[in-house]
């Protein structure tokens, strides 16, 4: 792409003044243009389906929805596309979310402008972004995930999204006794005694 063009852009928030704020701060402060905007899912796979931009801007809590269902579509209709995530939240659960499906940003909206301009620089660019206060908390989730073997990770990932012992077994169609020593080596392996320590290490502002 030449330097001068306009990198095009979706966006997809189902607040609407969130949607005219966002657009304009994006086309006053960097070289994009938002040419769509959408609310809910089926209005953006609509919209993706008529023209592709270099990049879709995706909030994860869409009313009723979510908007990692969105991206998980996105990754695999048009696997060149450029996603960012956006949300109120940074819980761990959600940066590990956005890992697995190889989302290229994730940024809060409590973010400084300058680094939402960073993000979205960087990724034009062709790198990856993470917001820099929550490198800190990927790298804590990283470093446990060494810990555990394939089905621990998978019980680990269901335990930081704030799952019960009930809730895992049947997402996983394990026993609620397999489910339990799962746990309790979990625990172990961490060094946390129960559910509140482990929440209280592994995810943040709940």
């Amino acid at each position: 792409m030449n330097s001068n063009q306009l990198h095009t852009i979706y966006l997809v928030d189902d607040h609407d003044m969130l949607q005219i704020g966002l657009k304009n701060f994006l086309e006053t402060k960097s070289n994009s243009q938002v040419i769509g905007t959408a609310k809910t899912i089926d209005s953006a796979k609509a919209l993706l389906a008529t023209k592709l931009p270099d990049l879709i801007i995706i909030d994860v809590e869409l009313a009723e929805e979510n908007g990692f269902d969105l991206a998980a579509f996105v990754k695999t209709t048009y696997p060149n596309l450029k996603i960012v995530m956006y949300s109120m939240h940074d819980e761990n659960d959600y940066i590990l979310k956005a890992k697995d499906l190889e989302i290229d940003g994730y940024i809060s909206k409590a973010s400084e402008s300058e680094e939402f301009l960073k993000c979205i620089n960087n990724i034009f660019s062709g790198n990856s972004y993470i917001e820099e206060r929550l490198i800190q908390n990927q790298k804590i989730i990283d470093d446990a995930l060494c810990l555990f073997t394939k089905r621990e990770s998978l019980i680990f990932q269901e335990m930081i999204q704030g799952k019960s012992n009930a809730e895992i077994g049947k997402n996983l169609n394990l026993s609620k006794h397999s489910v339990e020593v799962y746990v309790t080596t979990i625990y172990e392996k961490t060094f946390c005694n129960n559910r509140t320590e482990f929440l209280s290490k592994y995810r943040f502002n709940k």
